[in-house]
């Protein structure tokens, strides 16, 4: 989640060049996203829903291994 006070800029549309996605054991990319919604949930904390912008094969392929996996551990 995110804090009002972190997200100045953050509209949509706006493109977030760089970004680091890392999930431990699983995937570690710099990707550039797009944010595409915003949900203000209180005073406190707003989500935002992003999209990847021009993802590599390389990257995706990377992700949908990682998204496999954890399938796999939480299915048991």
């Amino acid at each position: 989640m995110i804090r009002p006070d972190q997200a100045l800029g953050l509209d949509m549309g706006v493109v977030l060049p760089q970004a680091k996605i890392s999930i431990d054991g699983f995937v570690d990319l710099t990707v550039d996203l797009v944010i595409r919604n915003q949900r203000i949930i209180s005073d406190a904390e707003w989500v935002f829903g992003a999209e990847f912008a021009e993802l590599p094969a390389l990257s995706a392929q990377q992700l949908d291994r990682a998204v496999m996996q954890l399938q796999r551990l939480m299915i048991g």
